[in-house]
Parts: C-alpha cells; structure tokens; sequence
C-alpha cells in the first residue's frame, strides 16, 4: 500500500501530465490504432465487431450519423481499472495525483478543447435542424485524463490490468471524437490546427481536414464555417472578411 509520496515521484506528476497533454496537441493520427481501439470497445461490450468509417471532422461525424437510425452502444473499461488500481493507493495519494495529473490534463485536453468544440458542433447540428448524437467517451481524447492519472501510478509501481495495458497503447489513436452504433462506428480525426493562448485556451481558429472552422476568442465559442464559405473579397488592410455561424451583428476579421 503506497501511504505517501517520495520527492521523485511527485516530479513524476508533471512528467505524466505533460506527456498525455502534448499527446493530443501533436495532432497526430494513428488510423491503424484507432480502427484497433474501436474492435477493443466493442468486443469488451459484447457487441460484433463493426465497419469503421473515419472521417476528417466532427460535423462529418453528425452527418454521417444522421443518414441511419439505430441506438448507441457503450462502454465498460474504466470501471474495471479503477477497481483494481484504488486498492492500491491511500486515498490522500489517490487525492493528490488526481489534482495534479487527472485534473490537469482534463482541463487542457477536454475541458478547454473537446468540450468546446463539442458545443459548436452540437449548436451547428441543431441550426441546421439535424439529429444530434452524443459523442461516446469511450475511444477518444477525453480519456487521456483518466489515463494519465492510472498511467502514473503504473510507474510508481502499482500493479494494472491487461486490459489498461491494451487500452492505453489504443487510446493514442487521437480519435478526436466517435460516434458508435451497432455495426457501424463513425470517428473523427483531430483537428489539424489548433491555437490556443498563454492560459491554454482556445484562441483563433480550430481548423479540421475537411474544411470546417471553429473560431474561438480566448476559450469563448464565436462562431463557425466552412472554407468553401470565404467571400471573395478583402479589408484595405487585406484581411479577409468570413461570414459565420450563427450570424453577428458585424463580420469577424481574421
């Protein structure tokens, strides 16, 4: 029973946390890991394994999901290590990794980016009156918190499932988002650009693959269009001017 941590291992909370939060803000995409995790969630649910369709944004995603009708599936993994691992730990210990690497990485991965994104998205869906399907947490980039926290205690020497093993080798897939149905599984790629200012908030624009853009200033949610959108014409200062969603008073620079 680990009672109290050494000076190394809480440098080690920092070290954690700041790999798994430099994890997604690679923006890297691994298609063969994450075609490989969505087996993984499905054959722990019991479920058949399904055709796997990967897409270069969330709002492909909701489009493609709108185009069948079937009830979402869901997921088991976390539980079953998180009843193996909080034995192990005192919970002040538990307390205080939780704060420092849990917390942390929440917070710059889902809370100020995922998150974010997700109410865009969701506020773009209904505009354009289509079905909203939830985002399964099960295969994507707000797991990394929960991760990282057992992640670090599996360095310091806690005994983990096989289960966690496979499942964090998986996750880094950087599946920004899914959307799961029975035989068929929808995924999102990450964006491929994503600014953030000094206090690790959304600033500017979140840019996917395929053209969608979600604009943000200083983590607050402004708006957002596609590429294909940009009107043909500039300030005398040679800005472009963009018409978004939902529509403003006045047009936003960039």
């Amino acid at each position: 029973m680990i009672e109290k941590l050494t000076p190394d291992q809480i440098q080690l909370m920092t070290t954690v946390r700041d790999e798994w939060v430099a994890k997604f803000f690679s923006l890297f995409f691994n298609p063969v890991k994450a075609r490989q995790l969505v087996q993984f969630c499905y054959r722990l649910a019991n479920l058949p394994e399904p055709k796997i369709i990967i897409l270069d944004s969330p709002m492909a995603v909701q489009l493609a999901a709108n185009m069948i009708n079937q009830s979402q599936v869901w997921d088991q993994v976390r539980a079953q290590v998180w009843a193996q691992v909080g034995d192990q730990v005192r919970a002040q210990v538990w307390a205080q990794v939780g704060d420092q690497v849990r917390a942390q990485v929440w917070d710059q991965v889902r809370d100020q980016v995922r998150d974010q994104v997700h109410a865009q998205v969701r506020d773009q869906v209904r505009d354009q009156k289509l079905v909203w399907y939830s985002w399964m947490d099960y295969a994507d980039i707000p797991n990394y918190g929960w991760v990282a926290h057992y992640k670090y205690f599996q360095q310091i020497g806690c005994q983990v499932p096989p289960l966690f093993t496979q499942f964090c080798d998986l996750i880094q897939a950087n599946i920004f988002c899914c959307v799961m149905f029975n035989g068929i599984c929808f995924v999102s790629k990450p964006p491929i650009e994503c600014p953030r200012d000094s206090n690790h908030k959304l600033h500017g624009t979140i840019q996917f693959g395929d053209g969608w853009k979600y604009l943000f200033d200083h983590g607050k949610g402004i708006g957002y269009l596609h590429i294909s959108e940009i009107q043909d014409k500039t300030t005398p200062a040679g800005q472009i001017i963009f018409d978004i969603h939902p529509v403003k008073d006045s047009p936003i620079l960039l």
